[in-house]
């Protein structure tokens, strides 16, 4: 792996990290990360595809999946329209089987983030019901462990 793969899986994941706090003290999400993350993504499908972890299709696919989910949840009221952006981006970079795997650790993270709130106590003191659960406090943390172990692999 070149220096623009490593560069590139390194940016991604600080990028997510600066989502997720963003979020988690805000409950925004500015729109040059997930840009960021989108342009990240086009060099590396163009430069190096093995970044990837599959075929640029398939992260084009797991891409539109993530955006109609992002879509269906922002129009039911469960999640904000960055949310849905940020979905739709990460599931450019993982493959199909990762992108799973992310969205099965994002949902145990939700719930550990639900279930203190339906019970009066966020965590740290946090109440939820009033300004929302910070869904890319769930989405990034998966998603940064995975991209870490592609980049491990790759390096190694």
């Amino acid at each position: 792996m070149g220096w623009i793969g490593s560069g590139g899986l390194l940016c991604v994941g600080a990028v997510l990290v600066g989502a997720m706090w963003t979020d988690w003290r805000c409950r925004r999400i500015p729109h040059w990360m997930w840009a960021t993350l989108l342009g990240l993504w086009a060099v590396s499908a163009c430069l190096e595809p093995q970044v990837l972890g599959g075929t640029p299709t398939a992260g084009l696919i797991c891409g539109a999946g993530g955006l109609a989910l992002g879509f269906a949840l922002y129009a039911g009221g469960w999640l904000g329209g960055g949310d849905g952006k940020l979905l739709a981006v990460t599931g450019l970079w993982l493959s199909p089987h990762d992108f799973g795997l992310a969205l099965l650790g994002a949902s145990a993270l939700l719930l550990l983030l639900i279930v203190p709130t339906f019970a009066g106590r966020g965590p740290s003191g946090v109440d939820f019901r009033n300004r929302g659960i910070p869904f890319a406090c769930a989405l990034a943390p998966p998603a940064v462990v995975i991209l870490g172990a592609r980049f491990a692999e790759l390096v190694g």
